[in-house]
């Protein structure tokens, strides 16, 4: 689960993982108050990483499927995960 620590988040399991290349989380719903509602909103969406190699740079690339509902929070948020992932991937 991917949570707030306050029991609410996304219920997944990783689909793939080759390592140092992909990732692949496939989301089997969401948890609400420690409670998980499966096969409702998210259900079977995916969420890939794929890592490539440029030099003594690496690449990622994030695909996710997400309800047109989302976009806009995923267009604000996901910049600023990224760059916190950037950042401690470079330490």
């Amino acid at each position: 689960m991917f949570g707030d620590g306050k029991g609410n988040g996304m219920v997944s399991k990783v689909a793939e993982n080759i390592p140092n290349e992909f990732m692949s989380f496939q989301h089997l719903g969401v948890m609400k108050d420690g409670v998980e509602e499966t096969g409702q909103q998210w259900t079977n969406a995916f969420e890939d990483y794929r890592l490539k190699a440029d030099g003594n740079k690496t690449e990622l690339t994030v695909t996710m499927d997400v309800e047109e509902e989302y976009i806009n929070y995923f267009e604000k948020t996901w910049p600023k995960a990224l760059e916190i992932l950037k950042e401690l991937a470079e330490k």
